[in-house]
């Protein structure tokens, strides 16, 4: 399968990054690296993880508070990701 990202989760990862690497150098990498090993879980087993408003499935990541929302294309063997979500932001604001 391959692995399309969306312009908000892009934007998400990004600015997440900065945000990371500011609090302490090398953090941002770690963040990124998280992001990675999520990933490689979902490719592994794409339908894995629960679809939280369908057809939007949910993984949360491990040592930071965010969740990685994607959709799986079998006709097309695509996985979108759309964003990469803050838990503590607003939950509404998720599937927007």
């Amino acid at each position: 399968m391959k692995i399309i990202f969306s312009y908000i989760a892009e934007k998400e990862i990004r600015e997440s990054f900065q945000y990371y690497e500011d609090q302490a150098k090398g953090l941002g990498i770690k963040f990124i690296e998280v992001i990675d090993k999520t990933i490689r879980l979902i490719l592994f087993n794409p339908k894995g993880f629960p679809e939280k408003h369908p057809p939007h499935r949910e993984v949360a990541m491990t040592k930071f508070p965010y969740l990685i929302i994607y959709e799986v294309d079998e006709m097309t063997e695509t996985i979108f990701i759309l964003r990469v979500f803050h838990t503590k932001r607003n939950p509404r604001l998720k599937y927007k």
